[in-house]
């Protein structure tokens, strides 16, 4: 067989046109490559956002304060009382009425040493305790309401003006204005007018 020479000519070409296919792919792709590896790069070089973390404020609670008090004294449960706030050191406040203290030897004695309990205050719950619990005539009249408050804080030498009213819930501070019953007001601004801070 006799080799054609038309024939090795499409062999030469045919080598010609593939070999300068294979070196144009490969600089296209090491172009491509490189164009991608770039562009990775600088994908790469790009820093992490940074998150800030949230923190809650810190809100500083305001301290509470619960003010134990204990009314009707002096009798045999404020001994008891007194003995259980010294153990414990803890203050409280006593609202005693007149007619207890000066009703006994005993209550007497039971009230001086309240008196003596630094961790007790006393204050004034009335002479009579409201005419011996006639509260609707006790408030009615608020002359006799302040004469009967006023005799248990002379009579008592109280160096302090606050009060606890007896049967009602009665607030006259300089901040707070509260009746429980409509009826006790005027006996309750009274009161105030003369000096008394009621609480309760």
């Amino acid at each position: 067989m006799d080799a054609d020479p038309e024939g090795s000519f499409n062999y030469s070409m045919l080598f010609k046109a593939s070999l300068l296919t294979i070196t144009f792919s490969s600089i296209y792709f090491y172009k491509t490559e490189n164009q991608f590896s770039l562009f990775r790069t600088q994908f790469a070089k790009k820093e992490k956002p940074t998150v800030k973390q949230f923190t809650k404020p810190i809100i500083k609670k305001k301290k509470k304060t619960i003010f134990l008090t204990f009314d009707d004294g002096p009798c045999k449960g404020s001994k008891k009382v007194m003995q259980i706030l010294q153990k414990e050191n803890v203050p409280a406040t006593l609202f005693v009425i007149g007619e207890h203290v000066y009703g006994s030897r005993e209550q007497a004695t039971i009230f001086d040493s309240l008196q003596a309990c630094n961790l007790i205050e006393i204050s004034n719950h009335s002479y009579t305790h409201a005419f011996h619990n006639s509260f609707y005539k006790f408030y009615s009249m608020p002359d006799s309401a302040t004469n009967d408050f006023t005799k248990c804080a002379d009579s008592l030498h109280f160096t302090t003006n606050i009060i606890r009213t007896t049967g009602r819930n009665i607030w006259r501070t300089e901040n707070i204005i509260s009746t429980d019953l409509k009826a006790s007001a005027q006996a309750a601004d009274s009161l105030y007018s003369k000096g008394f801070v009621a609480i309760g």
